[in-house]
């Protein structure tokens, strides 16, 4: 399709069609910029302010390494490989294996996570210019309200640089990449030049742990490492479906985001025990000094603005699936998704900032099922097989269309396995069951779908006489 088509190419990249390789703008390189903006922006440093809380810093480096590459490999290998290879992102593909409308539903609760993410990374940049403002000025707010304006200013920025499209986007990670290596090298050589340097902060316990022992905590920061690594399913689809070839689309995100979160969460770690804050925003001015410290909180704000847009471009496209967001311009489409932010931001910024670890969980407990139920219905059920010409029909003839839209074996398998997950780990309250420090919850949760899905898909889906989800029929030649 030619640049200037149907309002020109960032409108066909943010719309829900197939893209050919020639419109395709990620190359390997331009992926790698992208992973690595995303993954060592100043979420992972979130991220290891909450895995400070409950172990110190040797069983952190375990926690975080084991659990982002546990969590990236079953987030995105499904993802990125299918989108990648059709140029679908996987909000569409998810018809494959939802159903139409099963797809819907599942898209009300993940975008309810992506929300989460907004704000918390608006927050985040809000809380750098406050503590800039503070270090300058010496102008503290007491009602809080200026976190309130300056995380919707953030919002309403980070929507602004959405609006552009994936092009924009791209030349911000360009930017953002260097920049954070930059932060993260140089937060690494103050604490080594600090008093008692590295070792001192080997030594520090963890912020506040929770009761049960030492290995309760230390899965409890496993499987917020997990949660970080799975989250990447969310983004990666529409950033596959971007990529020239599969092999662009999947060895960044797997080697990139590992190893760049992984290194980003430990700094992260040592910093909140060495400041015994888990707030990013506060560290750096007592670790940099005065000078250094505003020139890191500027670029802790800058790739906020650079990683946000990316949620919004990813969560606006999953709204297209909607029939009332399908043909509606982009930029009220990504209006429709930041308005939830942008209303948090007003009355309330800081609940889900400070409840981080509530997040994850609840992404460990959504997305584990969703991703096992992909990984085992496209390589194991349709052989890695599908149809586009069914994908994008929306008609009782497709052979996606299951029981009026809905994939109820899927959709029951996700249920039960929500229930396994909670069973044994409740994110919210932190409350863990004895077997959960021998299995995990997301372990015994991804086991759980992976086996059920396989019996009850081959039993009802790809025996079924009727030909339901189009299992039984040969798609060899397409």
């Amino acid at each position: 399709m030619g640049k200037n088509e149907h309002g020109g190419k960032n409108e066909f990249l943010t719309g829900n069609l197939p893209l050919l390789k020639q419109d395709r703008i990620y190359s390997f390189f331009d992926n790698v910029n992208v992973d690595v903006a995303l993954a060592i922006a100043t979420w992972c440093f979130m991220t290891g302010g909450t895995v400070a809380l409950f172990v110190g810093l040797w069983e952190a480096i375990i926690a975080t390494i084991a659990g982002n590459v546990i969590g990236v490999f079953i987030g995105i290998v499904a993802t990125s490989i299918t989108s990648a290879k059709y140029g679908v992102e996987h909000w569409t593909l998810g018809r494959s294996w939802l159903g139409g409308n099963g797809m819907k539903l599942m898209l009300l609760v993940i975008l309810l996570t992506q929300v989460g993410w907004a704000v918390t990374l608006s927050v985040m940049c809000g809380r750098a210019f406050e503590n800039i403002l503070a270090a300058t000025t010496g102008f503290v707010s007491e009602s809080g309200y200026l976190i309130n304006v300056l995380g919707l200013v953030a919002a309403v920025a980070a929507w602004l640089i959405a609006w552009k499209g994936p092009v924009a986007m791209r030349k911000m990670s360009g930017i953002v990449a260097p920049l954070m290596c930059i932060v993260m090298i140089g937060m690494a050589i103050l604490i080594a030049r600090a008093p008692g340097g590295w070792g001192a902060v080997f030594d520090y316990e963890a912020i506040a742990p929770v009761s049960g022992g030492k290995m309760v905590n230390f899965m409890i920061a496993f499987e917020i490492n997990i949660g970080a690594g799975v989250s990447w399913w969310a983004s990666r689809g529409t950033a596959a479906r971007l990529c020239k070839t599969v092999r662009a689309a999947y060895w960044p995100s797997m080697l990139g985001v590992c190893l760049a979160s992984s290194l980003g969460t430990i700094l992260g770690v040592a910093t909140s025990l060495a400041f015994n804050s888990i707030d990013p925003t506060e560290w750096m001015v007592p670790l940099g000094g005065m000078v250094m410290g505003i020139i890191a909180l500027l670029f802790i704000a800058f790739a906020n603005l650079s990683s946000t847009p990316v949620t919004i471009y990813v969560s606006s496209l999953g709204l297209r699936q909607f029939k009332i967001f399908e043909n509606m311009n982009w930029g009220k489409v990504t209006f429709f998704f930041m308005l939830p932010t942008f209303l948090v931001m007003i009355f309330c910024p800081l609940y889900i900032y400070d409840h981080f670890y509530i997040l994850m969980g609840i992404i460990c407990v959504v997305y584990v099922p969703l991703v096992a139920i992909q990984m085992v219905d496209y390589f194991i059920l349709r052989k890695q097989k599908l149809d586009l010409v069914d994908m994008f029909d929306k008609t009782e003839a497709s052979r996606y269309r299951f029981w009026g839209g809905f994939n109820w074996v899927a959709i029951v398998v996700f249920a039960l396995s929500c229930i396994v997950y909670v069973a044994l780990f409740d994110p919210i309250l932190l409350a863990a069951k004895p077997l959960f420090v021998y299995m995990s919850a997301t372990g015994a949760t991804f086991v759980f779908a992976v086996l059920s899905y396989t019996i009850l898909g081959k039993l009802f889906l790809v025996k079924n006489k009727k030909g339901i989800g189009g299992y039984s029929n040969d798609l060899s030649q397409k």
